[in-house]
């Protein structure tokens, strides 16, 4: 399934603003890329 439509999806189910889906995604992103990191050493 494209993450645009289960993004649509979600947004649809819970009717989230776009500002707070977008810092939902970046908070998200923000901690991949910390663990990533964290694992990396």
């Amino acid at each position: 399934m494209p993450i645009s439509i289960l993004t649509a999806k979600v947004v649809k189910k819970y009717q989230l603003p776009i500002f707070k889906l977008l810092l939902l995604c970046l908070t998200f992103f923000l901690l991949l890329s910390y663990f990533g990191l964290f694992n990396s050493f």
